[in-house]
């Protein structure tokens, strides 16, 4: 937890603090800046990425860029710890209200902006960048959606122009999740997005809301709702490998939140899927994978 609002930051001597807003500065605002003035030479919609290849070089930058999230060393975890704190998001707010700068929450938004599209480009990759985006970017995605929970809890009014854009990256999220069958993961995600759809009275959700009645399906239902759209193709949960026409990826037959496109992989992955597997199984189920209908 690096945007944990309750955690106690160090005091700093002032050499401390103006070498600490250094190295920010230089590890975490510059670079992003950089990104995003690079990314802005690209369309980085969604329908882009069917080429995956041609924005390699750019993701590259963003996955070496989030290292620092991931980082044990204690300098990187208090610069992160500071970068993200209430005292810094209260100067970036005094900034836009003295200067009008518009993009006083940058570092904020370009980052939600980068990792939303990284998700997206990754879970068109497939193979290791899509279980890369599990076990890493959407981890990194979390801990911004809570920052931006803090901003908005904050600073309600100025929040409210992200609104539904925050709740569109809510979405990007559940999709690896939808693509290697985890059923209730997916739904879980699915849901708070509506519940946050509704909190800030967004009309495009409210009337699918009332189309579909996301709210009171199951976590199978939604998940066979959203994998028939066809936006992501299917993939195994351990290797990443999307499924081949004619030959469909098998379910965890235990618990049915996994996808595996051979034994060989099942097996590597138990380790991993075994907490979630026993916490989610019906009694009597068999843990070995069967054909997904």
């Amino acid at each position: 937890m690096f945007f944990d609002p309750d955690e106690t930051l160090p005091e700093l001597t002032d050499e401390e603090s103006e070498a600490l807003n250094k190295a920010i500065d230089e590890q975490i605002n510059e670079p992003l800046d950089c990104l995003m003035n690079e990314a802005q030479g690209y369309e980085l919609t969604e329908d882009s990425f069917e080429d995956t290849r041609a924005y390699a070089h750019i993701f590259k930058k963003v996955v070496d860029f989030m290292d620092i999230f991931f980082s044990e060393s204690e300098r990187d975890k208090t610069m992160v710890k500071f970068a993200f704190s209430d005292t810094v998001v209260d100067q970036l707010y005094e900034a836009y209200e003295r200067d009008g700068t518009p993009n006083a929450f940058c570092h904020a938004q370009g980052l939600l902006f980068l990792v939303s599209r990284l998700v997206q480009y990754q879970c068109r990759s497939g193979g290791r960048h899509l279980i890369d985006c599990l076990d890493r970017t959407v981890k990194a995605f979390d801990k911004l959606f809570e920052l931006w929970q803090r901003i908005y809890i904050r600073y309600p009014d100025r929040a409210k122009i992200t609104n539904e854009l925050m709740v569109n990256l809510v979405t990007f999220s559940a999709y690896p999740y939808m693509q290697v069958g985890d059923r209730k993961r997916f739904a879980e995600i699915t849901r708070l997005e509506y519940k946050l759809a509704s909190k800030m009275d967004l009309q495009f959700y409210k009337d699918v809301e009332s189309d579909s009645g996301v709210m009171d399906k199951t976590d199978e239902e939604i998940w066979q709702e959203f994998r028939r759209h066809g936006r992501y193709r299917l993939a195994c949960i351990n290797c990443g490998e999307f499924e081949k026409k004619g030959k469909k990826h098998n379910r965890c037959g235990s618990c049915s939140n996994a996808l595996y496109c051979s034994k060989e992989c099942q097996v590597l992955h138990w380790k991993q899927h075994k907490a979630d597997c026993r916490a989610n199984s019906a009694p009597g189920r068999k843990k070995s994978a069967k054909q997904r209908s």
